[in-house]
C-alpha cells in the first residue's frame, strides 16, 4: 500500500486541480496515483490483444481530432496520387 502526507480530500482536489488544465504533464501526477493513474490511461488508449499486438481502443477520437484541430506536427506530404 503507498503512503501520502495528503488526506482523501486534498488528493481529490489536487486531480481536480489538474483535470481543469492543459496540458497536464505526467511528472505533475501525486506520486500516489500515478501506478493507478498509468494504468487508467493505457487502459483507455492502448493496450495489448491476446495476439500480443498493440491494440488502439479509441481511434474515432483521433480521427475526430485530426477533423477538428489538424495534426500537431508539421507533415510533408506527396504530391503523388
Amino acid at each position: 500500500m503507498k503512503k501520502t502526507t495528503l488526506n482523501l480530500l486534498q488528493l481529490l482536489e489536487e486531480v481536480k486541480r489538474l483535470a481543469d488544465k492543459s496540458p497536464v504533464y505526467l511528472d505533475e501526477v501525486p506520486a500516489v496515483l500515478k501506478d493507478d493513474f498509468m494504468k487508467f490511461i493505457i487502459g483507455k488508449t492502448i493496450g495489448c490483444a491476446d495476439n500480443g499486438r498493440s491494440e488502439v481502443y479509441n481511434m474515432k477520437a483521433y480521427y475526430s481530432k485530426l477533423m477538428n484541430k489538424g495534426f500537431d506536427y508539421p507533415i510533408h506530404f506527396s504530391n503523388k496520387h
